[in-house]
């Protein structure tokens, strides 16, 4: 096939599309030219620069006017023609000036505008099929660069919302509608600080357990644990549910300090069972079939200040006499140191174990000082009894003797 080729550094060829031209020009030959400057109506013009300013090379191909643009027009039937143009064209409106379209002219969209002013390395695609945006190394299938990045995922159904996937200094954040973050998650958080297994098993610490829904594990040597808060000024409170590292025990304790209102201690071998059960609205301890509110299956200690009344026998402590205690026994219906029955709302009877206990054990130390008491003056009557019965016997000697006296005369 013959080919014409002009050589010339200094030479371009002007394209000048005449729309009141009489007729198109045919080339049925190949035309390899050096500098192409193509236009509408004259923009171009001759000894028109190939070098763009911001360049160092010059370009081959130049298009020129106040709409410029390249139509590829597909003449199979059924395919699409797509247009390249700058600013807007005539029937298609952007609502963005200076900027590079690629319009499709199937169905009227345009898939790609990019607006004067965008940066260097803005979208780049790599040997590798990574893509970076604003980075032309990406290191990813896709990487984002930028001194705030972020994503946004906006449902443009009615009501849907939206959701931002954004990074600001050593924090990655999901942000809702709101403008709030919903997940923060520090950039330097160890490795394993969660985990989600294919059973839906959650593992925050460490790899999640088979087994368990959720597991609490920390690498540092100290207990696990989490804190729950709640934010209803002014009773705004904060509690920590952990695991002590030394002793193994599972705590609950307020946040700001104290001691633990509830501890839990592993058994022998690390094995706890029935230590604490409820079940039905019964308490059972030390048994899972609790039969009463309370069922305790073991011993039960109390501890106080006042729990021994042992007062009772020191020499300062005023004792009533036995005739007072019974006075007031009789009068009130009821020992003094047990005091009066206590009822709810509902009528039932209500007995603090504590001070229940300490009062009939002062009940029961005074009634063994009573006992005494009564004791000692059994011994003194039996005494009296003993010394007249033997007065007694020693009269009724000297009549018995009085009488024989008499009938020997």
């Amino acid at each position: 096939m013959k080919q014409q080729l002009f050589y010339a550094t200094t030479f371009a060829v002007l394209v000048t599309l005449n729309l009141n031209a009489r007729a198109d020009q045919v080339i049925t030959d190949e035309v390899l030219v050096w500098g192409v400057c193509a236009s509408r109506a004259g923009a171009c013009t001759n000894g028109e620069s190939f070098l763009p300013p911001a360049l160092t090379g010059s370009i081959a191909y130049k298009s020129k006017d106040n709409r410029t643009g390249i139509w590829f027009d597909d003449t199979d039937v059924g395919d699409a023609d797509w247009i390249i143009f700058m600013d807007d064209l005539a029937d298609v409106t952007t609502d963005v000036s200076e900027a590079f379209h690629i319009f499709n002219d199937e169905n009227d969209s345009i898939p790609l505008i990019i607006e004067n002013g965008a940066g260097t390395n803005l979208l780049y695609l790599d040997a590798n099929e990574r893509i970076g945006i604003n980075t032309n190394v990406p290191a990813e299938e896709l990487d984002i660069r930028s001194s705030l990045p972020a994503i946004r995922l906006d449902d443009t159904d009615s009501g849907a919302g939206l959701v931002d996937l954004q990074m600001s200094t050593n924090e990655f954040a999901i942000e809702g509608n709101s403008s709030q973050d919903i997940v923060e998650i520090d950039t330097r958080a160890p490795a394993s600080s969660l985990t989600i297994n294919e059973a839906g098993k959650v593992g925050i610490g460490g790899t999640a357990d088979a087994s368990l829904p959720l597991r609490l594990r920390r690498s540092d040597g100290q207990g696990s644990g989490f804190k729950v808060v709640t934010q209803n000024a002014p009773n705004n409170r904060e509690w920590f549910f952990q695991q002590n590292a030394v002793t193994g025990a599972f705590l609950i304790t307020p946040f700001e300090g104290g001691d633990a209102p509830l501890q839990v201690f592993p058994g022998e071998g690390f094995t706890i069972r029935n230590t604490l059960v409820l079940r039905g609205g019964r308490v059972g301890v030390g048994t899972n079939e609790p039969q009463g509110k309370l069922d305790v299956n073991g011993s039960i200690y109390l501890r106080g200040s006042l729990l021994h009344p042992d007062y009772v026998f020191e020499s300062d402590y005023e004792l009533e006499s036995i005739e007072e205690h019974a006075s007031y026994m009789w009068e009130h219906k009821h020992l003094p140191a047990i005091g009066k029955g206590q009822y709810s709302q509902d009528g039932e009877a209500v007995i603090e174990l504590g001070a229940r206990s300490q009062g009939m054990l002062e009940e029961l130390e005074k009634a063994h000082i009573y006992i005494e008491m009564l004791d000692k003056r059994l011994n003194q009557l039996q005494e009296i009894v003993q010394v007249q019965a033997e007065m007694l016997k020693a009269q009724e000697a000297r009549l018995l003797q009085k009488d024989q006296d008499i009938a020997q005369r």
